[in-house]
């Protein structure tokens, strides 16, 4: 099952990773946390974006075990959208961004 917007296809949970980990790394102690997440679709494009804050204390970011979510959403979404999406994903002063556009052409 794929999701249709206005002619324009996305792969189910694709966006679920990105939204979990900002859920999951945003909102530990942190004096003002939180997350901002857009969806625009316009001109053929699909634009998702996840901000949100973190704290930058390596000892409150640490997991009992790695994950895997972003390396595999990357390797999705290149076998989804091979040169028809571009990926980037920053971090910044506190601030964990990432920016996903979906081409249709």
């Amino acid at each position: 099952m794929i999701l249709i917007v206005r002619e324009l296809s996305i792969a189910p949970m694709l966006f679920i990773p990105f939204v979990e980990n900002a859920f999951k790394h945003g909102l530990k102690n942190i004096v003002t946390p939180g997350i901002d997440i857009t969806l625009n679709c316009d001109n053929g494009i699909i634009h998702f974006e996840v901000v949100n804050r973190y704290s930058e204390l390596d000892e409150q970011n640490k997991d009992a075990t790695s994950g895997i979510g972003l390396i595999n959403t990357q390797k999705r979404l290149e076998l989804l959208y091979q040169n028809k999406h571009k990926l980037e994903i920053s971090e910044n002063d506190g601030i964990f961004k990432v920016s996903l556009k979906i081409f249709s052409t």
